[in-house]
């Protein structure tokens, strides 16, 4: 479950801890039983983050910590409070991070059960939405979230291997009720769309993935590129030169722009 290549980042000279992000679902569940199996040199410690939000919150908690119990591994439990506004979902995550962030530090690589069907439905997902990004972009392997690095190490296992893994090892986990809201939107994605793609075009999650690889292998090179560019356009960190931006064909002003606003970790401008 955990490959070679993943075991080999996990164990890296600059990494000195390992934190999971544990819900106590299967993902997760299964994630943090296969890094214990799999014996990395940094020590690991399970992150819990109790939402609030479902009936079936106290399961989770209860789950995560008998799990880390059994396999000797420390936890931690954060209760967090998730905003009413906006999208629930968002909200949510936004409250996660917020918890895994005060606990990191540098040195630590924060692990996340993140598997390919997730990645697939990311893909759909900011299609659907239209987002703007350059051909199709998934969630990235590893990225820096706080003062430590965000790794997912199952991006390139399908969930029906997890699945297996689970019931092979009989690791225990809670089926959370929430996955069955069709007025989710991923939830839609994973339960309706993608089984029907899949019916007419069997190795469609397998295309997307690939396809989403090989544009992010673009759009790095790219980006590396307008960074450079940027550099002669910059007066400080926080400003350009608006006599040279606007000098430029409007396209590459938009591209310089948008690479300035995510070097400052601001968010896009809309279309």
């Amino acid at each position: 479950m955990i490959t070679a290549a993943a075991l080999a980042r996990i164990n890296a000279a600059d990494v000195k801890r390992l934190l999971v992000g544990l819900s106590g679902g299967m993902d997760s569940s299964v994630l943090l039983h296969a890094l214990v199996n799999a014996n990395p040199e940094p020590p690991i410690q399970a992150l819990h983050v109790n939402h609030g939000l479902l009936p079936e919150a106290a399961d989770f908690e209860a789950a995560s910590q008998r799990l880390c119990k059994s396999l000797g591994v420390p936890l931690e439990v954060r209760s967090v409070t998730v905003a009413s506004s906006g999208s629930l979902e968002e909200s949510a995550r936004l409250a996660r991070y917020g918890a895994f962030e005060a606990l990191l530090r540098e040195g630590d690589l924060l692990l996340l059960a993140h598997h390919a069907d997730d990645q697939a439905e990311t893909v759909l997902f900011r299609l659907f939405r239209g987002s703007r990004v350059e051909g199709l972009q998934g969630m990235p392997e590893e990225r820096q979230v706080g003062a430590a690095r965000l790794y997912r190490p199952l991006l390139a296992i399908r969930r029906t291997a997890i699945q297996a893994y689970a019931d092979r090892f009989q690791v225990p986990y809670v089926d959370d009720p929430s996955n069955l809201d069709l007025t989710l939107d991923r939830n839609y994605l994973r339960q309706r769309i993608l089984p029907l793609l899949e019916a007419r075009w069997p190795d469609v999650t397998q295309t997307l993935l690939e396809a989403a690889a090989r544009d992010e292998a673009r759009r790095t090179e790219k980006a590396t590129r307008l960074k450079e560019e940027l550099l002669t356009l910059q007066t400080s960190k926080d400003s350009l030169a608006l006599d040279k931006l606007t000098q430029l064909p409007a396209l590459k002003a938009q591209e310089l722009i948008d690479t300035w606003l995510l070097s400052r970790e601001l968010p896009l401008m809309s279309q």
